[in-house]
């Protein structure tokens, strides 16, 4: 089965793809960044490098890729954060604030 895992580099996603791969599915991992590109590729899928919230590259990739699944494990959190100030660390992912560009 073709998969994409949306999310693939993030806390869910990492351990996903490589299991999803080893059971023998396809895998795709879509990614914010070049680090994110760097370790889909380690755990054995192919990267697509894209801002899930751009809808025309977004359908692209489905176009291309063609996936019998998608697994939503998209999040916007950053590598560290302060749980004291939890509204602005959650507010890119909840779509309750501006959107950053990933580092």
């Amino acid at each position: 089965m073709r998969v994409i895992v949306a999310g693939a580099s993030g806390a869910v996603g990492k351990v996903l793809v490589p299991e999803l791969v080893r059971r023998g599915h396809e895998v795709a991992g879509l990614v914010r960044s070049a680090t994110g590109d760097s370790l889909v590729r380690k755990l054995g899928a192919e990267p697509l490098v894209t801002d899930a919230l751009d809808r025309q590259a977004l359908l692209e990739r489905l176009a291309r890729v063609r996936p019998n699944a998608l697994i939503h494990q998209l999040t916007a959190l950053p590598l560290h954060f302060d749980l004291r100030d939890f509204d602005a660390v959650f507010a890119q992912t909840t779509g309750c604030g501006p959107r950053v560009q990933p580092t």
